[in-house]
């Protein structure tokens, strides 16, 4: 009897193993699904030759000007003013940046903060990743850069993090006050 029960469910067991067997066009239609998966990433929805292609328009942005004694990396992109003095109609060319957020709320509350720390030309623009860069202070001539710069860190970089201050230079006509 146990003899005829193991038998029983030794052959259930062999059936239920071979028809879970990949076949070849299982295989093939989750190779073809894999491969369709590698050549468009989800996360932004581009090809690998346009992100390379937008890696190295990156890399184009970054340059280094020479100011006196310092050498100073400078990142150009297109912004818009977001926030800013009531007396700002345009955006300075170059700006010091202390920190860039995805929420506006926290690029708001930094702004606030360096205003109250006496920086009260700090502003807050925006680029088309949409990312928001709060500006301790800016000017036209690349010259007064580093007296910003100065500025903050003796107040302590507040709200900065790793790879901030920055310089950001302000590219083309995208230097026009937003309109509210």
């Amino acid at each position: 009897m146990n003899c005829a029960k193991t038998l029983i469910i030794l052959s259930l067991v062999s059936v239920g193993l071979a028809s879970c067997r990949t076949t070849e066009a299982n295989y093939r239609t989750a190779y073809q699904t894999t491969k369709s998966a590698q050549s468009v990433d989800d996360e932004d929805g581009l090809d690998e030759n346009t992100r390379r292609l937008l890696a190295a328009n990156r890399k184009d942005r970054q340059s280094q000007l020479i100011v006196g004694n310092d050498t100073i990396k400078v990142t150009t992109l297109f912004a818009t003013l977001e926030q800013g003095p009531d007396s700002m109609t345009s955006m300075p060319q170059y700006a010091v940046v202390a920190n860039a957020f995805s929420q506006v709320f926290n690029a708001k509350a930094l702004c606030r903060r360096l205003q109250e720390a006496g920086f009260t030309g700090a502003y807050i623009f925006r680029t088309a990743t949409p990312d928001y860069y709060v500006a301790a202070g800016g000017c036209d001539d690349i010259a007064d850069i580093p007296a910003i710069s100065e500025a903050l860190a003796k107040a302590g970089n507040p709200g900065s993090r790793a790879g901030f201050p920055a310089v950001v230079k302000v590219a083309g006509n995208s230097r026009i006050r937003k309109k509210n």
